[in-house]
């Protein structure tokens, strides 16, 4: 029943009213993140977000990690034919002449200054709530923007306490623990390391689970 005291908006029209969040730069550098792959024809079919910049049709793309270079034929978005897309826009479809092995899920469509693909990776991680402490040679899986990992942690290499960086390196991490380690992963990926200063992106962005719970999570801060 309605409340005769309460004469404001509902939730859900207080929600309604809350501006829109603002878009990633479309002047940024293309990044588009693969999330499925699939054959129409002698074509390859694409679909994913465009974390940032834009993408047409007509435009020459790097298909990343293949380095495979070619051009958009073809754009679909929300169930219909478009010129080109921007920072935001989930793509149904993005159609490239190219075979399906040069395209992968977890892959990235890049265009000007292409995004690092490493299998080791430095990044700062909180702990969350964990069965057993991790330490050098834990073994969880790792999801970074659309790609699924096996990650092994080979190097605690300090901890992170009221924003200052501890000299004595830890030998295990527990729940609450924010750190700097490093992952080496079972593959290559695309990834870009988070800069000082920077926004976080969701090519920088992972979560680590373990035993379907999920342990932890951080931003990727260096590649070797």
């Amino acid at each position: 029943p309605k409340l005769s005291w309460w004469t404001g908006p509902t939730l859900v029209e207080a929600l309604d009213q809350l501006p829109p969040p603002p878009r990633p730069s479309s002047t940024a550098p293309l990044r588009l993140c693969v999330s499925d792959v699939y054959r129409s024809g002698a074509n390859t079919c694409l679909s994913g977000k465009v974390v940032s910049g834009t993408i047409s049709v007509g435009q020459k793309v790097l298909l990343q990690p293949s380095n495979e270079q070619t051009t958009v034929k073809s754009l679909q978005l929300r169930d219909a034919a478009t010129r080109s897309a921007k920072a935001g826009d989930h793509l149904d479809s993005v159609l490239v002449p190219v075979e399906p092995q040069f395209a992968t899920i977890g892959g990235v469509i890049s265009e000007r200054s292409p995004v690092p693909v490493s299998d080791t990776l430095q990044v700062q991680i909180l702990v969350f709530d964990t069965e057993v402490p991790l330490m050098r040679g834990a073994q969880l899986m790792c999801y970074l923007h659309t790609e699924t990992l096996t990650a092994t942690l080979v190097r605690l290499e300090k901890l992170i306490v009221k924003g200052e960086a501890q000299e004595r390196r830890p030998k295990c991490l527990v729940k609450g623990n924010n750190a700097i380690v490093w992952l080496q992963l079972n593959e290559k990926v695309c990834v870009e390391p988070k800069s000082a200063g920077a926004a976080v992106t969701p090519l920088s962005r992972f979560v680590l689970r373990d035993r379907g719970r999920t342990v932890g999570a951080g931003v990727v801060l260096a590649v070797q």
